[in-house]
């Protein structure tokens, strides 16, 4: 089993952790992850404003509210991982219409993407000048 994976696996048994705990872990071991924080509410929620959750491929961790709306956002969360999609996102969800939960009001989510890129990815292009050392 390799290292990376063993990491994951010890992050994953901790699934109770709050989304500061898991953001700061999963950056730790190198794992992308979008975070999903509610933006603005109206009406009846589950959640107030600022609450967060932390989506991995596989897993997650802390709460937005629960039900259809929590289902719907982590699955979005999830494709923009897939997508390796590095903008933030705002999105609308009505409660009513689109997750069909019974609260009415509204929520807005803040989808912020937190993509561990290799050493290689931030490296100077070649032939590039290099920085000059102090």
């Amino acid at each position: 089993m390799s290292w990376a994976r063993v990491r994951v696996i010890e992050l994953e048994q901790e699934s109770d952790l709050n989304w500061i705990e898991a953001l700061s872990r999963c950056s730790r071991v190198g794992l992308d992850v979008v975070l999903v924080t509610v933006l603005s509410t109206s009406g009846s929620t589950p959640r107030d404003r600022s609450a967060k959750m932390v989506v991995s491929v596989d897993a997650v961790y802390d709460s937005i509210g629960g039900g259809q709306l929590e289902y719907l956002a982590t699955s979005h969360a999830r494709e923009r991982l897939l997508a390796q999609e590095n903008e933030p996102e705002i999105k609308k969800f009505p409660l009513a219409a689109a997750a069909l939960q019974c609260c009415g009001g509204s929520m807005t989510l803040l989808f912020e993407s937190v993509l561990e890129r290799p050493l290689a990815a931030v490296a100077p292009a070649p032939g590039a000048a290099a920085a000059p050392r102090r």
